[in-house]
Parts: C-alpha cells; sequence; structure tokens
C-alpha cells in the first residue's frame, strides 16, 4: 500500500524532517498494515542536512505496523537509501547504497502492567518502548534507523589505491631514508 493512498491521513510536522504519523485505529481493520514511504526530494534534502551527508538522493522504507497481543505493536521494516558523502581518505565524493532492516517493539497501556512484566517483555526485542498516545510516528522511526546505517567514516573504492600511493611516497622520501643509506653498509 502506498503512503498517500492510506486510508488514515498523516499529519504534517514542519518540525521532523520525514514525518509520517500513523494512526493506531488503523489496526482495528487490520491487525498488520503495510506501507510504502517514499522520501520527497524535499524531505530528503533536510535529512541530508540533518544526517551530515553531502545529499541523500533516495529513500524508500516498506514498513509493516503489526498488532501482536492486545498491548503489543511491533513495527518491521526494510530501509533503502542512497547517499553521497565524502570520502575520509581521499576526500572526494561518493555514492553509497544503504540497505537495512529494522524492528521496533511497543508495549501500549503500560499502566495495567507491573514492572516486572514490563522489564521481561522489553528483553524480547533489540529495542522496545512504551507507547504514550495512540500514534506512531514512522517517519521519525525510519530517520533513525537510516542515521545508524549510515557509513560514519566512509572510504570510497578509491581509497585504498590512494593510501598505497602516500605511503610509498612515505617510505621513499620519508624525512628517515637519508638515514637509512648512511648505514646501509654499516653494521650495528
Amino acid at each position: 500500500m502506498k503512503d498517500n493512498n492510506i486510508a488514515n491521513d498523516y499529519l504534517d510536522n514542519s518540525e521532523i524532517e520525514l514525518s509520517r504519523i500513523f494512526y493506531l485505529t488503523s489496526l482495528k481493520a487490520s491487525r498488520k498494515v503495510n506501507i510504502d514511504i517514499l522520501a520527497s526530494e524535499a524531505e530528503r534534502k533536510l535529512l541530508s542536512i540533518r544526517c551530515s551527508l553531502i545529499s541523500l538522493d533516495y529513500l524508500r522504507a516498506l514498513v509493516s505496523v503489526e498488532q501482536i497481543s492486545p498491548k503489543e505493536i511491533l513495527v518491521t521494516g526494510d530501509i533503502k537509501a542512497k547517499t553521497r558523502q565524502d570520502c575520509v581518505v581521499t576526500l572526494e565524493p561518493f555514492s553509497i547504497n544503504i540497505k537495512t532492516s529494522f524492528a521496533q517493539h511497543y508495549l501500549t497501556d503500560s499502566n495495567d502492567l507491573d514492572k516486572e512484566t514490563l522489564i521481561k517483555e522489553a528483553y524480547k526485542y533489540d529495542s522496545s518502548e512504551i507507547l504514550m498516545g495512540d500514534t506512531i510516528e514512522l517517519g521519525e522511526l525510519i530517520t533513525q534507523y537510516l542515521a545508524l546505517a549510515i557509513v560514519p567514516y566512509p572510504r570510497s573504492p578509491a581509497a585504498d589505491a590512494h593510501m598505497e600511493n602516500y605511503s610509498s611516497g612515505i617510505q621513499n622520501d620519508g624525512p628517515f631514508t637519508k638515514l637509512k643509506t648512511l648505514f646501509k653498509n654499516e653494521k650495528i
């Protein structure tokens, strides 16, 4: 299902770069809802600023929201993105394709659950939160998992060749090269 065709309209939140609000009331008709989220050019531009990228050329997430029990919601998704970043070695910009998956567990109506049950349920999943209200901000969730998948110190395919050229130049022209020639014929 495309996000612009989803039965419930999402609200636009100007403070969030990618806003897709999912209303839990959508789960009453079906226990599982699939949503295809494709970021617009304006959203990608704002996200590239937030994530310190040269550009974010593509961002799509296939998200599934499922009520797994009366008090539990599981949001899973696959994110595909194409970023443009500077190589930390060559300092040249290059493109990186990102593919990542996520699973976010939510507990609803936590007032009825004791602390021990909350902790036990939270440990079943890598990421678990208590949901306040009747909405989930899917856009922010996607943004956070995208940020985790971005390579913090990106190296372009040309980085190894560049380092090899650089290091071979140091060995031949380094400050200790002359000392090496002085002691070449002497025994120490």
